[in-house]
This record gives C-alpha cells, structure tokens and sequence, in this order.
C-alpha cells in the first residue's frame, strides 16, 4: 500500500509543480511576440521551450521524497 500512496503522491507533485512553472513562463514570457511563432501549425515556440524548462527545473531542482 505504501507504495501505492508514494506513486500517486509523487505523480500529483510532478503534475503540480509542472504546471505552476508552465502557466508561469506562459504568462510572463510567453508575451513576447518570439514565443508566438508556430512550428507544424499545432505547436508554438513558447509550448516546446516552456515544457523543456518546466522538465529541466524539476529534474535539477525538485527532490520526490518518499512521503510513505
């Protein structure tokens, strides 16, 4: 069981984390009118380079502890 809690408690912080660091690159970076330019009509330069700042800063900085 406690390894069922510790992979739902690690995936909820990831999810977390992930988000607040995208939502807040978006709405501060993602302004600039270079972010804005689109790659294959779906993907903008903000999506790919605000996704891979988000994962590089959580695997660099974030520590999953087991909590259980």
């Amino acid at each position: 069981m406690d390894l069922v809690l510790n992979g739902v408690s690690v995936t909820g912080t990831f999810l977390v984390v992930f988000s607040m660091l995208y939502f807040l690159q978006r709405y501060t970076l993602g302004f600039l009118p270079f972010f804005k330019k689109e790659l294959k009509r779906t993907f903008t330069v903000g999506n790919i380079f605000f996704s891979s700042t988000s994962l590089i800063i959580i695997m660099f900085y974030v520590d999953f502890i087991r909590p259980y």
